[in-house]
């Protein structure tokens, strides 16, 4: 079981350690680059084209497929629609979406009905269809995004070309404020909760759910909801900054290949490898944890 390296004589001490070196009544963040989940059709050509163009020009932007997001959140919790959109818009910036396909209709519809999530919308549909004033998206989704979303207007493109619209598209984006953050209470900030915990990752993977959790109840809240903690990581992995592998059945946590040599909060990189070597020192003495690094090395 996971668990039983946590409580391990050969562990305590590593664990004491990074319980007391993260532990903070504050904790600061470096900026970050804007959050952004696109949506567009199943294997949308146009969604490819603009996701490769914005990764090229904006370096610090995370960008996102929503669907990944969207499908790990109701995977891992019985959520009417109006509460999955919410969890979403925890998580983004801004959330795009190219209006190409019916499911993409549907997405806005379903979007603009979160008041939350609506004031971070931004909809892409075919200029084609510009000056339409009496279709149902175009009174209903269309209307209330224009009216209350931080990016409004809606833009309308020439779905033949894309990337005409892109000058609008990176203005649009240069109004998300990005700087330094100071969070008090972790557990009620979903989006730096979970750069916290990837951060966490990054100093105890291969980090299996008990782990994590136990380890974050001792840093930041007594009284934390395991499946709060599942949930981070789940939708982490979701998002292309952790990953997960299983062995025996169990699955576990690790930086993402992409990951960046830095933390997400402010711990000193000599700091992080102070606590990543010790971590890793005390897991050699503890045969469960040797089994499931050798599988992970392969």
């Amino acid at each position: 079981m996971p668990r039983e390296w946590f409580d391990h004589p050969k562990y305590v001490m590593a664990r004491e350690r990074l319980v007391k070196t993260l532990t903070s009544p504050h904790y600061r963040f470096r900026r970050v680059g804007p959050v952004v989940f696109l949506c567009g059709g199943k294997g949308s050509d146009r969604r490819d084209t603009l996701a490769k163009f914005l990764r090229k020009k904006l370096p610090d932007l995370k960008l996102f497929y929503a669907e990944p997001v969207w499908e790990a959140i109701a995977e891992l919790e019985t959520l009417g629609a109006l509460a999955m959109e919410s969890r979403l818009a925890e998580l983004a910036d801004l959330v795009i979406i190219i209006v190409e396909s019916p499911g993409t209709f549907a997405e806005l519809g379903a979007f603009s009905h979160s008041a939350e999530l609506r004031a971070k919308l931004l909809p892409i549909i075919d200029k084609q269809y510009e000056g339409e004033k009496r279709s149902f998206i175009a009174t209903g989704p269309v209307h209330w995004v224009d009216a209350e979303s931080r990016f409004a207007p809606t833009i309308y493109a020439p779905f033949d070309s894309i990337l005409l619209a892109t000058d609008e598209i990176l203005a649009r984006i240069a109004l998300i404020e990005t700087a330094s953050a100071r969070v008090e209470k972790l557990a009620e900030n979903p989006k730096y909760q979970l750069l916290f915990l990837c951060d966490l990752v990054s100093i105890v993977y291969p980090a299996p759910i008990e782990l994590v959790e136990g380890l974050y109840r001792r840093i930041v809240v007594t009284d934390v909801n395991p499946s709060t903690v599942a949930r981070s990581l789940a939708l982490g992995s979701a998002m292309g900054i952790l990953k997960s592998e299983k062995v025996d059945g169990a699955t576990y946590f690790l930086p993402s290949d992409s990951a960046e040599d830095k933390t997400f909060h402010h711990l000193y990189l000599e700091t992080l490898s102070s606590l990543r070597s010790e971590h890793i020192s005390a897991l050699q003495g503890i045969p469960k944890a040797v089994h499931v690094l050798t599988q992970l090395r392969g």
